[in-house]
């Protein structure tokens, strides 16, 4: 078990797990009650998708960057490339081995949540508007279209930097 300090509290966790899910905009929960008790179906479905990630390692410190610049960086045509992306969520993982990052273009951002169980799991959700249009040049990694550098169509690039475990 790992102590993290986090807004000035430290809490121990084990694990942490990151669900991120693309909200259906056309979801009716009002059709979901009258005629499935409640229930979605293949026809009327709450989410669009849904990735999760689980860091490997134990985590020493876990941070939520909210309104911060996420640093992209890759190769593009055998060039490196650096671009800053502002309006970002950041949320950052410490383990032995470095920092895994996740983030999101704030603009995408429906809500998050975060879970603490009683063993110091922590297990963090973070929700995205459906009916955006999103770069996602990694895993991990959200970008609303607008925020996404006009130099680099999303899929002639290699990107560089951490990865998820």
């Amino acid at each position: 078990m790992s102590a993290f300090r986090s807004h000035n509290i430290y809490l121990y966790i084990m694990k942490v797990s990151i669900i991120v899910k693309e909200i259906n905009p056309s979801y009716s929960q009002e059709l979901a009650d009258k005629h499935h008790n409640g229930e979605e179906t293949e026809d009327n479905y709450k989410y669009n998708w849904e990735d999760e990630f689980e860091i490997a390692e134990e985590v020493s410190d876990f941070r939520i960057l909210n309104n911060t610049v996420y640093k992209l960086e890759g190769m593009k045509d055998g060039e490196k490339f650096s671009y800053d992306i502002a309006s970002m969520t950041v949320i950052e993982c410490e383990t032995k081995s470095g920092v895994s990052r996740f983030a999101a273009s704030r603009s995408l951002i429906k809500d998050t949540k975060k879970n603490i169980a009683k063993d110091g799991d922590v297990t963090f959700y973070l929700i995205l508007k459906g009916g955006k249009k999103v770069v996602n040049p990694m895993d991990g990694i959200y970008i609303a279209e607008h925020d996404f550098p006009i130099e680099l169509p999303a899929e002639e690039i290699e990107i560089s930097g951490d990865e998820e475990e």
